[in-house]
């Protein structure tokens, strides 16, 4: 339906009264000052709440990005840091390998070409499947006793690493390359002579020599971080570290575009980039970057190394939508003034009727505010629609016209319903109804727009209703904001958080199946062949002669040693996948680890368990009984308890465990800064099935802690077959 042009004059205008009142000239004049005061409080009043909701947003939108910048951070170092200690695990195998022992036993000569074999055989195997590329093995004197995939560059760097590892018997990380982007990780580990114990830790005086791991920084470390978490124009993920009494600044971005990424700037500097590499954890705060630009940031240093993963954000960006919400706010306030004044001129034209000079005025007023009005209307950067209170629109202004491609004739013969998206239809019809029955002055939603094109807008619409003078509902006026790119962002951000749950699923699942099978392995081959070792020996022992003394003392021994072996493998085995969670079940795996907590630490462990009968999942068993083994291992190193108390219940179709200990409780702080990865551990082995764990400390002292996960419920096929 198109609207006369005297219907939209109208509404442009806003409502008036028109009636006259024959009031003297003096009452008149006091009377007009009596409006003009009520619409400078009004305005007051008006500008204040629009002052008071812009620091609110302001407030929101820190709050917000702290969240986004921060999240990435702490995801990015959660993610680098597990792919550093599978690599200590590579480096700390090919120096406890019996190659690279071997070959060091022999003072690192290169003679023995087989065992020299051996060594760069494992090394290029490792490089391999787990993406270094090239290892050295060195001697005390760092001279190279094997090498893969070295070139003439990396040498400084080996040497220094070496060197490092010579001086502290530890292993280690270090960061070396040049300018040009060809940046390594070397991930050191010293080599223990045999018989020695682990090469973490030792004394320098075992140490025969020290193999050294190369990984590219670039190509390796930093693309596990994958696509940005803050998928905006400006955002970016930089690591850092310092070198020399220079930070030296990484952009992935920048380096898969093929661009000079790699940047140095004093340590000492206040940019952004300096601060994280000299301190490492950055709060979020605004800060100057090394292009000289305003940003938002935060920073959070690598465990494992010395690197930090930093993310920023422009300033100007970070505020725009800010900014838009600004002019939002002053045009709907600008809105709500003219509008007042619009009444107020036809209260004071009623007050005026017999005096036509000043009616003459006041009309003319009302035709430069209908102006303004207009002028605003047709010009604001957001879409803007007068609506009847049957919802079909009156008028609307160009920029609503371009957000959906329909022409105004088009706009205003349908109903805003049509152009909605099913999903929001009836909520947004429903909020409208409430509007125009008068029952609410104002709602804000945000709703999908369906395109003329046939595209998707995702939009923020805020509606006001507008009343006569009566306080009857007039019409309203809509205005419309295109947040489509921030309702893609949080989508992808929501996708990469699905991603990186699925991956941890997977891979606790593979390592379940691992430590499964290797159990299995350990205690049927290794136990087994124990027990014929055993059989046999004893069978020889019967064959030899009587009364030899010092022979029943050495086989006596012998059987010993026997009997310790066979008892070491089976600990062993129950450590990595105690059988009786296969065969007897959840209950009696958790009585048996309470059992053995106790015998270990001489803490008593009060168990209020289910009945053996009770059914459980093997996906849930699983996740319970490693939750509890990590409980009881935090108990035992920082709880100073003397008695935990154990309960395991079924409450409304949810397993839950709970585990108290009367110990000196646990720091705020260690809950809440996400650097304890036994418990960030737990909780995302909980949240993998669907449930929460919660930490707390009773008020009088101590720690709680308790797991809820949903049981599935499977069929006696289903459970024959697990």
């Amino acid at each position: 339906m198109e609207p006369s042009e005297e219907t939209t004059n109208a509404v442009l205008a806003g409502p008036q009264d028109r009636t006259g009142d024959d009031a003297p000239s003096g009452p008149l004049r006091k009377t007009v000052s009596l409006y003009v005061l009520s619409f400078l409080i009004l305005a007051t009043v008006v500008v204040g709440f629009i002052w008071h909701d812009l620091g609110a947003d302001y407030r929101d939108t820190l709050a917000y990005w702290n969240v986004q910048l921060s999240s990435s951070a702490d995801e990015r170092v959660r993610v680098s840091s597990l792919w550093l200690k599978e690599r200590r695990t590579d480096t700390v195998a090919i120096a406890a390998s019996r190659w690279t022992v071997s070959l060091l036993s022999a003072g690192g000569s290169q003679s023995n070409v087989k065992i020299q074999q051996g060594v760069e055989g494992e090394i290029s195997h490792m490089s391999a499947i787990n993406g270094f590329v090239g290892g050295a093995v060195g001697d005390l004197d760092c001279r190279i006793a094997a090498q893969v995939g070295l070139r003439p560059e990396m040498a400084q760097g080996i040497q220094e690493a070496c060197q490092g590892v010579k001086q502290t018997g530890e292993y280690r990380i270090d960061t070396f390359g040049n300018e040009q982007g060809h940046v390594w990780l070397i991930l050191s580990a010293p080599v223990m002579a045999e018989g020695q114990a682990s090469p973490s830790g030792q004394a320098a005086s075992q140490i025969i020599g020290s193999v050294m791991m190369l990984a590219e920084n670039w190509q390796d470390f930093v693309l596990v971080f994958g696509p940005e978490s803050v998928p905006t124009q400006t955002s970016e993920t930089l690591v850092v570290w310092p070198k020399a009494g220079d930070a030296l600044i990484f952009s992935p971005r920048l380096h898969a575009q093929g661009l000079p990424s790699l940047f140095r700037r004093p340590l000492a500097g206040s940019s952004f980039e300096s601060l994280a590499a000299r301190d490492g954890n950055v709060a979020f705060g605004e800060f100057t970057d090394h292009r000289g630009v305003r940003v938002f940031g935060a920073a959070r240093r690598i465990a494992a190394g010395g690197d930090s993963v930093a993310t920023k954000l422009d300033w100007d960006e970070a505020l725009s939508g800010y900014r838009r919400h600004r002019v939002l706010d002053w045009m709907a306030g600008t809105l709500a003034l003219l509008l007042l004044g619009s009444v107020m001129v036809g209260m004071h034209q009623r007050a005026a009727a017999r005096d036509l000079a000043e009616r003459a005025k006041q009309q003319e007023e009302l035709r430069g505010s209908e102006e303004r009005f207009r002028a605003t209307f047709e010009n604001a950067g957001v879409g803007m629609a007068l609506v009847d209170l049957q919802g079909h629109p009156l008028k609307t202004n160009p920029a609503l016209r371009q957000m959906l491609g329909y022409g105004e004739e088009e706009l205003t013969g349908m109903a805003f319903t049509e152009f909605t998206h099913p999903d929001e239809r009836e909520l947004d019809w429903e909020l409208y109804g409430e509007l125009a029955a008068g029952k609410r002055d104002k709602y804000e939603i945000e709703k999908r727009y369906l395109k003329k094109d046939g595209g998707v807008m995702w939009g923020l619409l805020v509606v006001s209703l507008v009343k006569d003078g009566n306080g009857r509902p007039v019409y309203a006026i809509g205005m419309v904001e295109d947040i489509s790119k921030r309702k893609w962002a949080e989508e992808e951000r929501q996708r990469s958080l699905e991603q990186f749950r699925a991956l941890s699923a997977r891979l606790q699942s593979i390592r379940e199946e691992e430590r499964k099978r290797v159990s299995r392995e350990i205690h049927d081959q290794l136990g087994g062949a124990l027990t014929g070792i055993k059989i046999d020996f004893r069978s020889l022992v019967r064959e030899l002669p009587a009364g030899e003394n010092e022979i029943s003392r050495r086989t006596a021994s012998i059987l010993k040693l026997v009997d310790e072996s066979i008892q070491t493998v089976r600990r062993i085995a129950s450590e990595l996948r105690p059988g009786m969670l296969d065969d007897l079940g959840l209950v009696a795996a958790i009585e048996w680890a309470g059992q053995d907590f106790q015998r270990r630490t001489g803490t008593p462990c009060r168990l209020d368990l289910l009945p053996d009968d009770h059914t459980v999942d093997p996906d849930c068993a699983i996740t319970i009984f490693r939750i509890f083994q990590e409980t009881l291992t935090n108990v035992a190193r920082h709880a100073g308890a003397c008695e935990v108390d154990v309960r395991l219940t079924s409450e409304d179709s949810n397993l839950v465990l709970e585990v108290r200990d009367n110990g000196i409780g646990i720091p705020e702080n260690k809950l809440s800064n996400g650097e304890s990865l036994g418990i960030l551990g737990m909780r995302e082995r909980a949240m993998l099935l669907g449930g929460k764990l919660t930490i707390s400390g009773p008020p009088k002292g101590g720690t709680t802690v308790r797991v809820r996960i949903p049981q599935i419920r499977r069929t006696p096929r289903e459970q024959a077959h697990d």
